[in-house]
């Protein structure tokens, strides 16, 4: 089980929390449209704007002091927070190298004593390839102590930025006594590392968890969560990536980022032509992530190459370029050797249960690591 908030009254274990009860939040800024800056004057400032501008301690000002913090029976007001400038970037420009970076960051500030959580300010296009390459990589980090991140639809001068709240309500998140693992919060609402997407190029509750509700809410300053517990989906537990989090150790030490793997992201469509398999595979690509039509088909053109590739031993693997909900397998896959998951579309092709295609990617790239270092 893959739990995200676990209230003090239910634990029945003897094992001492890890959360302190007056420590602080470590709030890591990465720059996003929550940093962003827009022309002055701009009559569309929500889109005339340049990301990344304005640093994590302007950013956070004096909103800590507006975080209710509740242990137990106690609720204060207001919360310490340390900050750190990881990256100052447009999201869209996040990095093999950055993502490691940030993991670093973020393992350093979970490891201190007195942190209660860390907050992660991130730009909305590609933070949920961060949110599942954090939640792969930090492993039991996440034991006890959750890592937020936030962003904002908005610049930060906007007439009515949305960033400042969504600030908060990360923050409070991750003082909440009973918070653990990666989540995404937004628009009042959290999201699983796993589930979350951006589903909206311009409103500001852009996100959502394709057919999986939020884990919880923030409501008048107070964390109500939807679920105390909630079930893994599919295949993501026993992928393992032990080199990956070995990797991480090492970067956390002073070492150097790992190679990244060459994976691409196909998607399948009306008159897709096959031959891009042969001519990726031909300039170096060490893997695909195919986003197939419903429920894992391609054509049979498309079929019958993908399955000579994955027999040849090039990793294939599979997930639906639907917006909500995710490939349900047609039948189990042990012992197939290009992919670590347990399961197969009906066609016969790998597919990690509960991801979309580009959380599918960050998987693979992650699984060849392993790969390399056996």
């Amino acid at each position: 089980m893959q739990a995200f908030f676990s209230p003090c009254s239910a634990k029945t274990d003897t094992k001492p929390s890890q959360r302190p009860i007056d420590g602080y939040v470590a709030v890591l800024g990465t720059g996003g449209t929550i940093a962003g800056q827009a022309s002055g004057g701009a009559v569309n400032e929500h889109l005339d704007y340049k990301s990344g501008e304005v640093g994590i301690d302007a950013l956070i000002g004096d909103l800590a002091h507006r975080v209710l913090v509740v242990h137990g029976d106690v609720v204060s007001v207001g919360v310490g927070v340390h900050c750190e400038q990881v990256a100052q970037i447009d999201s869209k420009n996040a990095s093999w190298d950055f993502l490691w970076r940030l993991a670093a960051a973020t393992a350093k500030a979970l490891a201190k004593p007195q942190c209660m959580g860390v907050v992660v300010t991130h730009g909305t296009d590609t933070l949920e390839e961060t949110a599942w390459f954090l939640s792969c990589v930090l492993g039991d980090r996440l034991a006890d102590k959750p890592v937020v991140l936030t962003c904002a639809m908005r610049p930060a001068n906007a007439l009515s930025p949305d960033g400042p709240q969504n600030m908060v309500d990360a923050i409070t998140v991750a003082a909440y006594e009973g918070a653990s693992g990666v989540q995404v919060c937004v628009a009042g609402a959290c999201w699983s590392g796993q589930s979350v997407q951006k589903v909206h190029p311009y409103r500001l509750n852009a996100f959502d968890g394709a057919d999986t509700g939020p884990v919880a809410y923030v409501e008048g300053g107070r964390v109500r969560p939807v679920v105390v517990s909630a079930p893994s989906r599919g295949d993501c537990p026993v992928l393992g990536y032990a080199a990956a989090r070995t990797a991480l150790n090492s970067v956390v030490a002073g070492g150097s980022v790992p190679v990244q793997a060459w994976v691409e992201l196909v998607v399948h469509t009306a008159a897709s032509n096959v031959a891009v398999f042969d001519a990726l595979k031909q300039v170096g690509v060490q893997g695909v992530v195919v986003m197939t039509t419903g429920n894992g088909t391609v054509n049979d053109q498309w079929l019958a190459a993908l399955q000579a590739h994955s027999t040849a031993g090039w990793p294939v693997w599979c997930a639906s370029r639907c917006q909500s909900g995710f490939v349900v397998a047609g039948r189990s896959a042990a012992g197939v050797e290009t992919s670590p998951a347990r399961w197969q579309t009906t066609d016969g092709l790998p597919v990690v249960l509960g991801l979309s295609g580009v959380k599918t990617r960050i998987s693979m790239l992650l699984w060849l690591l392993d790969r390399t270092d056996s």
